[in-house]
C-alpha cells in the first residue's frame, strides 16, 4: 500500500480476512486495536491472544506488564494517586511501550488504573493477576488494593522494616507466593521478634526472605509453608538451630514442608556432624537413583542434588538433607 492509497477498512472486511490480519499483528498493536472501541476489543479478543501473565509493578511509576514469551507490554501511568483526594483518577493517561521500543500515549474519559486492568485481563483472558511487586510505597494502598481482585504473589523489595512487611501483605494478602526483602544489611531485627509470624502462620505454597536480620528455632517452628527459602544475617546457635528443627520435624512438626534452605550471612559454614548430631541418618551418593530421581521429579525449581544425608520420620516419610554450591542447609521431604 502507498502513501496516497486509502487506508485499509478493517472492520469492514469479512470475518476471516480480518482475523488472519490481526493475528498477523504485533502484541503491541493488536493491544492499540482493542482501545478503539468494544467493537475492536471484542475483535481482539475473538482471535484468543494468551500472554505469559498480567503483573503490576509499583515503583516511582506504577505500571501493569503484559507478558509474553518474547516480549512486554507495558502501560504506565504518571497520575495514579498523585492526589489524595482522587487517587485513581478518570481519563487517567497511560503510555504504552513494548519492552525498549517506543509506542503511544492513550487515555479514555471512562478509563481509571482500575479499568485499564480490567481491560487487560478481559483482553487475554485471564481471570486474576499473577504477581504485585512493590518497589515503593504508594501513599494509599488500601485504595490500590481495590484495584484488582486476588494475586498470588506478592514481591516486596521498599519495605523499610517488618512493620512495613506486615503492613503490605495484610493489605495485599497474596494467596500463595510471598517473597520479600526486610530492611537492609546489617540492621538487627526488630525489637519485637515474633512480628513475622504472623505471616509465618499462614498456608502459603512459598516464601521467601532475604536479609532478615536474626533467624531463631521459633521462626521456622511456626512456618507453615510447602517451600521456604531464607537468607539472614544473623542465627545464634546456628547449627543448633538447625539441628533442634530437624528433631522437630521427625517428631511431626512443619507437616506441610516440602523444601527447605537456609543460609546465614554471618555464621560458619553448617557442618553435617553438628546438624546431624543425636539424628539417625544414612549417607546418599548424589548417584543414587532412587533420591536423584525424587530430586529431578520434585517439581521445586532447578534443584540439583549433590549428594547428602537421608532421614526417616515415625510415619515412614524421607528427607534429605543436603548443603548446595552455596553451602546453604537444604532439606526436601520426598516420600
Amino acid at each position: 500500500m502507498s502513501d496516497g492509497d486509502p487506508p485499509l477498512r478493517l472492520l469492514s472486511l469479512p470475518n476471516t480476512p480480518r482475523r488472519n490480519i490481526i493475528q498477523c499483528m504485533e502484541h503491541i498493536d493488536q493491544f492499540a486495536l482493542s482501545l478503539v472501541s468494544n467493537r475492536s476489543k471484542e475483535l481482539v479478543k475473538s482471535i484468543d491472544i494468551k500472554c505469559h501473565a498480567i503483573n503490576i509493578k509499583v515503583n516511582i511509576i506504577i505500571s501493569i506488564r503484559i507478558q509474553f514469551p518474547r516480549d512486554t507490554i507495558e502501560c504506565s501511568f504518571d497520575d495514579y494517586q498523585r492526589s489524595v483526594d482522587n487517587p485513581s483518577p478518570n481519563n487517567i493517561k497511560s503510555k504504552v511501550s513494548l519492552g525498549n521500543e517506543g509506542g503511544f500515549v492513550h487515555n479514555k474519559p471512562e478509563y481509571r488504573f482500575e479499568e485499564w486492568l480490567n481491560h487487560a485481563l478481559e483482553l487475554y483472558h485471564q481471570s486474576e493477576l499473577d504477581r504485585v511487586s512493590i518497589f515503593t510505597p504508594l501513599p494509599d494502598m488500601k485504595s490500590f488494593r481495590k484495584t484488582f481482585n486476588k494475586v498470588p504473589t506478592l514481591f516486596i523489595l521498599g519495605a523499610d522494616d517488618e512493620p512495613k512487611i506486615i503492613e503490605y501483605y495484610r493489605c495485599l494478602r497474596p494467596e500463595k507466593n510471598l517473597i520479600f526483602t526486610v530492611g537492609e544489611f546489617f540492621v538487627h531485627r526488630n525489637e519485637n521478634s515474633e512480628l513475622l509470624h504472623e505471616i509465618f502462620l499462614h498456608n502459603l505454597d512459598f516464601i521467601y526472605i532475604a536479609l532478615m536480620g536474626q533467624l531463631t528455632l521459633d521462626d521456622l517452628l511456626i512456618m507453615n509453608s510447602q517451600k521456604i527459602e531464607i537468607f539472614c544475617q544473623l542465627a545464634i546457635n546456628y547449627e543448633s538451630i538447625v539441628n533442634r528443627f530437624i528433631k522437630h520435624w521427625l517428631a511431626g512438626s512443619n507437616p506441610r514442608l516440602r523444601y527447605i534452605e537456609l543460609e546465614c550471612m554471618k555464621c560458619r559454614l553448617p557442618r553435617a556432624e553438628a546438624i546431624l548430631n543425636g539424628i539417625k541418618h544414612e549417607i546418599v551418593s548424589e548417584k543414587d537413583p532412587k533420591t536423584l530421581n525424587a530430586f529431578k521429579t520434585s517439581g521445586i525449581g532447578k534443584l540439583k542434588f549433590r549428594g547428602g544425608y537421608n532421614i526417616r520420620r515415625r510415619d515412614g516419610t524421607v528427607a534429605t538433607v543436603s548443603f548446595n554450591e552455596r553451602n546453604s542447609f537444604v532439606m526436601y521431604i520426598w516420600s
